[in-house]
């Protein structure tokens, strides 16, 4: 389930309550146990990261069944800083069931993601930035999306989303969107 290679050379995490941390030497099963406890739920929570030698975004604020450590996330301001050469954003905030709201640049400067599983899904985000994917329009970058979105909140899909995209393989990406009103 996670990628044991070393994914992360160090990873800079402001999260948002006054609170940071580094984390060095990072892979898929050290990333799952990156926890915080956010003394105060419900506010406005808040986060924003930097990484070093990022070659995959898999699991970072994941949440699964036994785990609670992201729930309290609400929302993820700014862009994601040394995500140049990271090529997947995997599950990457699933299950952060209280996460509403994304910063459309949050991965602007990832001009290499082109694998997008679940990386959304089961989060309670209401609206998709439009902007969301436009590091990779009018680019030779082929995008794989699977379950991106499924089960959230959202109510419409932006109609520019994915316009100018060179799409690889699409599957299931607005599944279980109950509130989805029009495609």
């Amino acid at each position: 389930r996670y990628s044991y290679d070393k994914l992360v050379d160090k990873i800079f995490v402001n999260w948002g309550d006054g609170s940071t941390n580094e984390y060095n030497n990072v892979n898929g099963y050290s990333m799952a146990n990156i926890k915080h406890k956010y003394e105060n739920a419900g506010n406005n929570v808040t986060i924003t990261a930097s990484f070093e030698d990022v070659k995959k975004l898999s699991y970072f604020f994941y949440k699964d069944s036994n785990q609670n450590y992201m729930s309290d996330l609400l929302e993820v301001k700014g862009e994601f800083q040394g995500i140049e050469n990271c090529t997947s954003e995997n599950w990457t905030f699933y299950g952060s069931n209280k996460l509403k709201k994304i910063d459309k640049n949050i991965f602007a400067n990832g001009t290499n993601l082109k694998a997008w599983y679940s990386t959304f899904s089961g989060t309670a985000i209401e609206e998709i930035p439009e902007d969301l994917f436009s590091y990779a329009k009018g680019t030779d970058l082929l995008l794989e999306l699977y379950d991106v979105f499924r089960g959230t909140n959202i109510k419409n899909i932006p109609k520019n989303l994915l316009k100018g995209l060179n799409i690889n393989h699409v599957d299931s990406v607005f599944s279980g969107c109950k509130n989805l009103s029009e495609i």
